[in-house]
């Protein structure tokens, strides 16, 4: 019996020891805390007493950013900006009531007959010119200043013919305003020849007008000229010199007709 109870107290010893020695001993086991075969440290003891102060650490990264704060209170009313640039036009609204009619102006001075005039020779003469473009063709001298175009066929007519030969091609004779309307006129006759100005004294002797009744603007008389000669003298003609001469008006000079450009 005594042999029995130190057999089994002898197994269950070496089981511990045997236990204390392999890598996971047993919950149940209690084994000194000693290194083991397998190098093992024992079990950590006591915690030391707490160290000095060490020195301050780099700064971390930033966190992340916080909620919103509260709303702040209004601030002071700033200055007043410049104008900003204007804007589209807004649609038409309809249209408003007729008004009452006004009282009635003034009455305007009276027409201008002499304008009223030249206004209907000139639609006259566009008339002409358009009714019967065909006749300027046959004209084969041409000569130009300005807004004025004079032309010649070297007809040579009296002076009623000619008048008559330039309102049918949509003119009239030609009748210079200025010297340099006078020295174009020029160009068109020939060294030994005269043509007829329509420039007359038919309604009143000594006081020259063109074909329609207008005063003169500028004079060129020849030395001597007007002279009247027999008293009979009342239409004019240019020589290639560009002096004028008082000349019968039944005489047979060049006609030479004057448009205007438009």
């Amino acid at each position: 019996m005594q042999l029995h109870s130190l057999v089994l107290t002898s197994a269950i010893l070496i089981t511990a020891i045997w236990s204390c020695l392999a890598e996971e001993p047993t919950k149940t086991t209690f084994c000194i805390d000693t290194p083991g075969r397998n190098g093992r440290e024992g079990r950590p003891g006591p915690p030391g007493p707490k160290g000095d102060k060490g020195d301050t650490g780099r700064p971390g990264l930033p966190g992340n950013l916080g909620p919103p704060g509260p709303r702040g209170a209004a601030g002071l009313k700033g200055e007043r900006g410049l104008p900003g640039p204007q804007g589209p036009s807004g649609y038409h609204g309809p249209s408003g009531p007729v008004g009452a009619p006004g009282a009635p102006g003034p009455r305007g001075p009276p027409p201008d007959m002499k304008i009223i005039t030249k206004l209907e020779e000139q639609i006259q003469a566009l008339k002409l010119s358009i009714s019967n473009p065909d006749k300027r063709f046959l004209f084969t001298h041409w000569s130009k200043h300005g807004q004025k175009r004079f032309a010649t066929k070297d007809d040579e007519l009296n002076f009623e013919q000619g008048v008559k030969l330039c309102q049918e091609a949509g003119g009239q004779i030609a009748t210079p305003t200025s010297m340099e309307e006078n020295k174009a006129l020029t160009k068109l006759i020939k060294s030994d020849g005269m043509a007829y100005l329509g420039l007359n004294d038919k309604k009143t002797e000594g006081t020259f007008e063109d074909a329609s009744g207008n005063p003169v603007k500028i004079i060129n008389w020849a030395p001597g000229e007007p002279s009247n000669d027999q008293d009979d003298e009342d239409c004019s003609a240019i020589a290639s010199d560009g002096t004028w001469s008082d000349v019968l008006c039944t005489g047979s000079y060049t006609i030479i007709c004057q448009f205007t450009e438009y």
